[in-house]
């Protein structure tokens, strides 16, 4: 599909940016009914990105955005339906 290449290209060319490497990109797909919020079905996405521990807070923040702002602009999601999360590498 178009929009999961779009978000894998958009993944890697920040990834790049950030730390000189493309993303590595799994997808879990969790089926219609078994993800709720706030007791209603669904329509989060959940990015999980890890990076080098000790990453600078600063440089995390502009990460987490910039995954946020492909997100939105690419599903035409909201700001409340995508959460990010820049982990540090296990």
């Amino acid at each position: 599909e178009l929009q999961i290449q779009l978000l894998e290209q958009g993944l890697s060319e920040i990834s790049s940016r950030f730390f000189q490497t493309p993303a590595q990109v799994a997808w879990t797909t969790v089926a219609a009914g078994d993800g709720w919020t706030c007791g209603e079905p669904s329509s989060s996405s959940l990015v999980v990105m890890y990076v080098p521990r000790g990453l600078d807070q600063d440089i995390r923040t502009a990460l987490l955005q910039s995954i946020c702002d492909l997100w939105t602009s690419t599903t035409g999601c909201s700001i409340s339906e995508i959460v990010a999360t820049a982990s540090d590498r296990p």
